[in-house]
């Protein structure tokens, strides 16, 4: 079946993928009024300004439309001897059947009969599907949700309905959506059927413009076995614009202030009498400036809670500075393990804010009728072109950060190209005479030509820039047999990209996230074929199956860091691969050398000892390079063997082929029951690239597998020249890892080709029960699935050292560039009530949810400074909880309306084992039992001596490997009997903690905690609502809105670090009694000295993980809740005349967090805090932990273990709070 879709694509010239997302359907009975008598020979017409179809009752008085463009519709009946009848206001949403029953009176005895349904009706018989839907108009009445930075974006919208969650304050690409507890990367994307979810990271590729929407469908279950965005919580689907007959043309533009903000849409519909030819067209953007906190981007936040951006100069340099956030009562602070502290800039620097975003959107859809010759049906050809361009700039200027920061961090001005070198060589042999002549200067991506490190131009308001883009293109051809039946054909190509180029960033190492050099570049093509057919009154019957496949590339180019800048590295000329590399040492009395690793010292997590001596292609440009003529190596004759080019940095080309099959039956056995049963099958298929690059390559797997151990123990890498003492080198093959300690063994890795293919089948039924014309039962169950990332499949580099790249997932279990990371697997279900008030304008929908996931796909960091992540099969998610949704009244007519959206949502996830026998637990328990070894209860008959939990021991081992004792001396060496200038050991009289679980349920996080400085936060928000009102009079209309979200938790056992006594300290005079730093107090020694300093020769190395300080605990996985948030905005309309409107917006009018939990550590608490998390900088900046000296200046963020946050967590990209604004529009229709 792969061979034949395959040949489907090459003969339709490879298009993108498809599946029949963009019509609905109508089907139904006609009977007398006041019987159950069906009425067969009734003449059915639907009309709506998209399409007019018709069709004839059979002899049971049924009738079916299998293929209507998404739209109201009015349905008439004619028939002979009775009154004509009219229905209005049946709507009909893409991929979702409607029945209905209709009557009609004997003539002569009353009038034709007409009612009306709302085009929004909660009560839909026949719809299996838990499916929501937005139309244009309440769009527009929606765009203020989330703050103003999504007026022009289908997110709002998303944002209205119950069962998903969208993070406030968002703006731009790679906006978050959670559905029924799903992470972000759980849902689907469609535009007009068309998936748009890129393989390579599962990401939606554009700003969901709501430019030439026509409709929004949000399927939160049921998701129908068509659908080829395939999401295991749910999709959401884009319905574009179609010409109608009469046509029509709008104009809208819109200013905003006090933040800038100017927007203008043009959009242009219509269609001939005969609507043989439609078209719609539609072009628009906006450029939006946007702040953050208050209305001067939180600049009196700044000394506190402000961007990390550098470290702060010593003390004694800071009297020469004005650096507010390095100073607390006029005294330096001090920082991480006793540095001077840290220098925090604007609230907003770095890439993961905004400064400016401007979208430029273009939108065509043409329709052409094809006649048939012999019957009144037609053909139908489609052509539908999307562009969608999304331009960002970041705080990230000089002018932004502030000429004095900027001095202090980069120190120069003007700013200028990160530039670098390259080799242009042979890779894999011995460096040549005159190497000079073959390395180049490697002038920074996309910058404009200069001189090497030249000035960047307009140096003060110069921003960093990114790049999200997508273009469609998509043909289509149905054939329609009858008013049944049809076949579909699609075709698409579909562009996108993300690119992200920081020249200014790249100069701060500290300015997370940093852009850097960061490209996507996906060209994705298929096609899908779908055949429906209504077999009988009581079967429609759907086939479909689809080919999709993808090519491009990731890169996250790193080469202007300098990290490839080691290209040659000093070998014995006759044994390059012996694993045995060799340092100079010198040259007081000349060169002489000595064997060690061939490791660069890149290897993520690696210790390492001695190092070789690498030939550097600065210092060969600069025209030195170490001189080795005559020098021996070993046995032989020394000589630089070149083993890189310069170039660096991540580099995935993995190539999907997915196909998928589906069927499905919908059967309708009485005018009550409808059901719906089906089966779809992917297939997913990964292509790696070819990792066999050539000598150079090889030399790295070979020296990496001769030089390194594994401690099983601590599950981490050791280079051998950590472990043996200078002078005494060997390689794995001459003497094993087990010779160095029982824990040890030979690591090895294996550059083997990376091709994965997955086969997932997909059972689901779904149905409906109407009890009457104003209720229905609806339920479903089906399994379901989510494509991996391409990004997951495979690791590669531009660097040929690709060894330093897979170190970080060796502890998992992974030894080669692939990874086998596949499809999460879903089991949903739910049930829903829907139901109308009689003789009311009122309804409400209430449904039940479960879902349960397998295999569910983990992250974590494997670059923060990147945001770069991973993930792997590691969990078992169940979800459950409810949706309700309320609406009265009809948002266009004269009176009051409203709509009340509520979820609530409960998720935990369970973990399983990883291939190497851990879990994800495993990392956090070993933080534990490392703690646990420096206590007295760990000591040999303290109460937690030799004792398991979980099947592991809760002691664990020190980091020299010895029992630890009271006392350590200044060398770090154990000393029981505390001698006179000991050092006291903080945890001795501490209890063992226990430990955590693998086998026990927890809350879910996108960023599971781990290490200190990984996740604290779950993203999922229990209580989420949305209200909207709505009050119109004649040409007034006012509508407010309301969103609450509530119940968020936070909280992760290792967010502290602490001084390990075994590394060395210095003593501190004093006395241990009343020093903070002991809290359990110590059985001998005195303090010890953490501040670097004159008298302090070696301060404490702060490398364990300790108890939370102000709860004395390794605190529990979300252990604490979050401050709820409330936002409101109001909307205020004007028509003019019939076709001029305005319209005020007014976007965060209120803005509230409060409630929460109070904590010692809950420091900072207003109403803009809305978070605790991480401390800014993730790793790099922990807490202060112990690593202070009683009454040092601890910077004020340092001093805890988590720290406020102006706005609600979003795990994709910012939700910072921002501030107030009013946008004022002017909308005319022609």
């Amino acid at each position: 079946m792969r061979c034949l879709a395959i040949a489907v694509v090459l003969c339709f010239a490879a298009l993108l993928p498809a599946r029949a997302g963009t019509t609905g359907g109508i089907n139904g009975v006609v009977l007398q009024t006041g019987t159950s008598t069906p009425l067969a020979g009734v003449d059915v017409t639907a009309v709506s300004p998209s399409q007019t179809a018709r069709t004839v009752t059979d002899a049971r008085g049924r009738f079916a439309f299998v293929s209507l463009a998404p739209d109201e519709y009015t349905i008439s009946l004619q028939k002979s001897g009775y009154s004509p009848a009219s229905v209005a206001g049946i709507a009909v949403f893409a991929d979702a059947q409607q029945t209905v029953t209709l009557s009609m009176r004997i003539a002569l005895k009353t009038i034709a009969n007409v009612t009306s349904r709302s085009s929004a009706s909660l009560v839909r018989p026949g719809t299996t599907a838990d499916i929501y839907s937005v139309n244009a108009a309440q769009q527009e009445r929606t765009a203020v949700l989330g703050g103003g930075g999504n007026l022009n974006s289908a997110y709002s919208a998303i944002a209205s309905v119950p069962g998903a969650y969208v993070p406030s304050n968002q703006n731009g690409y790679n906006q978050a959506v959670h559905v029924r507890g799903g992470d972000a990367y759980e849902v689907g994307y469609e535009f007009d059927g068309i998936p748009v979810n890129r393989a390579f990271d599962n990401f939606p590729s554009a700003s969901l413009s709501s430019l030439g929407q026509l409709e929004l469908q949000v399927y939160t279950g049921a998701t129908p076995s068509n659908a080829e965005a395939q999401g295991l919580a749910g999709f959401i689907n884009q319905v574009i614009k179609s010409g109608t007959f009469p046509g029509y043309a709008t104009v809208n533009a819109t200013a905003g202030t006090p933040t800038f903000y100017h927007s203008l849409n043009v959009e242009a519909g219509g269609a001939t009498p005969d609507r043989m030819f439609s078209y719609y067209v539609g072009i628009g953007g906006y450029n939006q400036d946007h702040r953050y906190i208050d209305q001067f981007n939180g600049a009196s936040l700044v000394p506190e809670f402000g961007q990390l951006i550098g470290a702060c100069p010593s003390p004694s340099a800071l009297a020469k500075t004005v650096l507010p956030s390095c100073y607390t009562n006029g005294s330096p602070n001090v920082g991480l393990n006793g540095t001077p502290g840290w220098l925090l800039g604007p609230i907003g620097f770095g890439a993961i804010n905004a400064a400016n975003i401007a979208t430029r959107t273009t939108v065509a859809n043409f329709h052409i009728a094809i006649p048939h010759r012999n019957d009144g049906m037609r053909d139908d050809v489609q052509l539908l072109y999307d562009n969608d361009e999304i331009f960002t700039t970041f705080f990230s200027s000089v002018n932004d950060e502030g000429y004095a920061n900027w001095i202090n961090t980069v120190g120069a001005f003007p700013p200028y190209y990160l530039d670098s070198y390259q080799y242009r060589g042979q890779l894999g042999t011995f460096l040549p005479p005159n190497p000079e002549r073959l390395v180049t200067p490697y002038l920074y991506p996309s910058s404009p030509p200069h001189p090497l490190f030249g000035a960047i131009p307009d140096p003060w308001n110069q921003r960093d820039r990114g790049y999200n883009g997508q273009a469609i293109v998509k043909l289509q051809y149905q054939k329609n047999f009858n008013s049944s039946a049809f076949l579909r054909l699609y075709g698409y190509t579909y562009y996108s990209d993300w690119i992200e180029n920081g020249p200014l960033e790249s100069l701060q190492s500290y300015a997370f996230y940093d852009a850097g050099d960061y490209e996507i570049n996906n060209h994705t093509r298929g096609v899908s074929v779908n055949f429906t057919d209504q077999l009988s009154p009581q079967n429609l019957i759907e086939a479909e199956g689809t080919y999709t496949t993808a090519t491009g590339a990731r890169i996250y180019n790193e080469q202007m860091f300098g990290y490839g800048d080691s290209f040659a590295v000093l070998v014995n000329r006759n044994k390059i691969n012996s694993g045995t590399c060799y340092a100079l040492q010198g040259p007081s009395s000349g060169y002489t050398t000595m064997p060690t690793t061939c490791s660069d010292g890149g290897g993520s997590g690696v210790n390492y000892g001695l190092l070789p001596t690498f030939a550097s292609l600065a210092g060969v440009y600069g025209g030195q390079l170490p001189k080795v003529g005559g020098l021996r190596c070993g046995g032989g004759p020394c000589a630089f063997y070149v083993v890189e080019n310069g170039a660096y940095g991540l580099n995935n080309t993995v190539t999907p082929h997915f196909a998928g099959y589906s069927f499905n039956d919908q059967w309708r056995p009485n005018d009550r029951l409808f059901i719906n049963a089906g089966l779809r099958v992917d297939n997913y298929s990964f292509v790696g690239a070819d990792t066999l690059t050539g000598p150079a390559r090889n030399f790295w797997f070979n020296a990496f597998n001769q030089d390194t151990c594994f401690d099983t123990q601590t599950l981490t890498l050791v280079d051998r020249s950590a472990l043996v003492p200078s002078g005494s080198w060997s390689t794995n093959s001459q003497k094993p890892c087990s010779a160095f300690g029982k824990q040890y063994v030979n690591a090895n890795l294996q550059n083997t080709p990376a091709n994965f293919d997955y086969n997932i089948p997909q059972p689901r039924f779904g149905i409906t029960y109407t009890l009457s014309p104003d209720t229905v039962l609806r339920a479903s169950y089906g399994r379901y699935n989510e494509q991996p990332s391409g990004a997951y499949e495979q690791y590669n580099g531009l660097q040929q050292n690709l060894p330093d790249t897979l170190t970080q997932f060796y502890s998992l279990g992974f030894n080669t560039p692939g990874h086998a990371v596949a499809p999460s697997i879903s089991y949903n279900s739910d049930l829903s009530l829907e139901h109308h008030f009689k003789g009311t304008d009122m309804s409400f929908k209430l449904s039940p949810f479960l879902r349960q996931t397998q295999d569910q796909i983990e992250n974590f960091y494997i670059n923060y400074v990147t945001g770069l992540t991973s993930g792997l099969n590691a969990g078992y998610q169940t979800s459950s909880g409810f949706e309700f949704q309320f609406d009265k009244g009809d948002f266009s007519r004269n009176g009051f309306a409203g709509q009340l959206s509520f979820a609530y949502t409960y998720t935990t996830v369970k973990y399983n084992t990883l291939p190497n026998g851990t879990t994800v637990i495993s990392p956090i328990n070993a933080g534990i039992t490392g703690y646990n070894a420096y206590t007295a209860s760990c000591a040999p008959g303290g109460s937690a001596y030799g004792k398991r939990q979980f099947g592991q021991p809760m002691c664990g081992a020190t980091t020299d490997g010895k029992p630890a004792a009271p006392c350590y001396t200044t060398a770090g060496v154990p000393d029981p009997s505390c001698e006179r200038g000991d050092i006291a050991n903080p945890y001795w009289r501490s209890p063992a903690f226990s430990l955590f679980d693998p086998a026990a349920s927890y809350l879910p996080f996108s960023i599971f905690p781990g290490p200190i400085g990984s996740g604290v936060n779950a993203y999922n928000y229990p209580y989420v609502a949305t209200l909207l009102l709505n009050y119109r009079h004649n040409k007034l209309t006012v509508t407010p809105s309301f969103q609450f979200v509530a119940g968020n938790r936070y909280g992760a056992p290792l967010t502290t670090p602490g001084i390990d006594p075994a590394s060395g300290c210095t003593l501190l005079p004093g006395s241990t009694k009343g020093d903070p730093r002991y809290p359990y107090g110590a059985s001998g020694g005195g303090p010890y000295d953490a501040v670097p300093g004159p008298s302090s020769t070696f301060p404490c190395a702060a490398t364990l993980s300790i108890p939370d300080p102000y709860t004395g605990q390794f605190d529990a996985i979300g252990a604490f809740r979050e401050p709820a948030q409330l936002l409101g905005h109001l909307q205020i309309g004007y028509d003019l005349t019939p076709r001029v409107s305005l319209s005020l917006t007014l976007a965060n009018l209120l803005q509230t967090c409060f409630g929460g939990q109070h904590t010692p550590f809950t420091y900072y608490w207003s109403n803009q805090t809305c978070l605790y998390t991480n401390l800014i900088g993730g790793p790099t900046t922990p807490p202060v932990g112990n690593a202070y000296n009683p009454g040092a200046n601890v910077q004020t963020f340092l001093r805890y273990p988590y720290e406020p946050y102006f706005g609600t967590y979003n795990d994709q990209t910012n939700s910072q709070n921002t501030p107030f604004n009013a946008y004022f529009s002017v909308k005319v229709k022609m």
